[in-house]
């Protein structure tokens, strides 16, 4: 993916069972903010409000929504025009770095990834339109399912590698999302994959497997071995 230069003190600053916690604990999903929308017949307005806006299918009704994150009132925020509703917002994140437009299981309903960044990683989440509401996808136990990508510094373990991709791993003809972590245990890469399904606002565990491989090279070949074990999600927008 590509590197996003700003940095996010907020970012590194919260850890969780070894895993950065971009906003804490789980909690209930934020209250939507619906404010009246711009122009409904071209799913365009003034490009969603003034802000710079990535065009996206969210709503999977066909129509071109735009979606933004964007830095508002001192904090970060993702919002949505869609075609032919009002205008939409959760909290974003860190300082609205990030923003790639992913259809994650290739049936033309896209995904918004959002995020923020360290010095040498990102941290995004997924968000979605489900029943209506612009919404974060969430785990069975509540917390926001969380994607990384680079080296985290400052782990228990030492230096993490991390990456996230796409692939149909159950076989049913839909792409599903894979998470990688890998980290050094003397002369070895030791990594862990874990893979899960997306339906509407919620991600189910599918898969997990564990392994090692030879360690060679510093923590940059460390982080290339661990993007080599998912396929990268294909980014309609944004990057």
């Amino acid at each position: 993916m590509p590197s996003v230069a700003s940095t996010c003190d907020r970012v590194a600053s919260l850890v969780h069972d070894g895993h950065p916690q971009l906003r804490g604990a789980p909690a209930p999903s934020p209250t939507i903010k619906i404010t009246s929308s711009p122009e409904p017949t071209t799913g365009r307005g003034e490009a969603c409000d003034g802000h710079v806006s990535l065009e996206a299918d969210l709503d999977g009704d066909r129509r071109p929504d735009l979606v933004y994150h964007d830095f508002v009132r001192g904090e970060a925020e993702l919002g949505v025009c869609t075609a032919a509703g009002p205008r939409q917002t959760i909290p974003g994140l860190g300082q609205s770095e990030l923003l790639e437009i992913v259809d994650v299981q290739g049936d033309g309903r896209d995904e918004a990834f959002f995020g923020a960044t360290s010095a040498s990683a990102q941290f995004l989440e997924v968000a979605v339109i489900s029943n209506d509401r612009l919404q974060v996808v969430r785990l069975p136990d509540g917390a926001p399912l969380q994607l990384t990508s680079g080296l985290e510094l400052g782990e228990p373990t030492g230096v993490r590698a991390s990456a996230f991709g796409c692939e149909d791993v159950d076989g049913d003809g839909a792409r599903d999302l894979v998470l990688v972590t890998m980290i050094r245990r003397g002369q070895e890469f030791v990594w862990r994959r874990r893979a899960f399904s997306v339906q509407g606002a919620a991600a189910s565990p599918l898969s997990e497997d564990a392994g090692q491989t030879p360690a060679s090279g510093g923590d940059p070949e460390m982080a290339e071995r661990a993007r080599s074990l998912t396929t990268t999600c294909p980014i309609k927008a944004g990057g």
